[in-house]
């Protein structure tokens, strides 16, 4: 959630390639953290909110 947390306060900031980085960051230790307990609900949780940020940052970059 750190990695999430700090990816928010740089997007605020206008440093959008710095947020997506620190967004696909915590995708990737939540992926991990997930083959290491597969059945972690909360685990799960986080990487869809991880992921939904990263999606969000990528249409607000680049509207259709």
């Amino acid at each position: 959630a750190t990695l999430t947390n700090l990816g928010i306060e740089v997007k605020s900031r206008g440093e959008i390639n710095a947020a997506r980085q620190l967004f696909q960051e915590a995708i990737q230790v939540q992926q991990e953290a997930l083959k290491a307990e597969p059945n972690n609900a909360q685990s799960r949780e986080f990487l869809g909110k991880h992921q939904a940020n990263l999606e969000e940052l990528t249409a607000e970059k680049e509207p259709f």
